[in-house]
């Protein structure tokens, strides 16, 4: 959604609601609607989402060793 959109869509939203939560839940609902995943996290969620993808990353491969380290000592 461009600016111009956005702003037409929050000016009619605005003309039936004075809810400011529920407009920004539209617009999320709508976007979401239309398939867009960008610019939509705040840089500090995008932040923690990416430490979260590390973390997990780093988990899995130390329960891989962990699995394959047990698994030769039992052979």
């Amino acid at each position: 959604m461009g600016n111009e959109e956005l702003c037409d869509f929050v000016r009619s939203r605005l003309e039936v609601t004075d809810d400011p939560e529920k407009v920004c839940n539209e617009i999320v609902d709508t976007c979401l609607h239309k398939g867009s995943q960008d610019n939509m996290l705040s840089p500090e969620a995008a932040k923690k989402e990416a430490g979260l993808g590390k973390y997990v990353e780093c988990r899995v491969e130390e329960i891989i060793k962990n699995f394959n380290k047990n698994s030769n000592g039992a052979q």
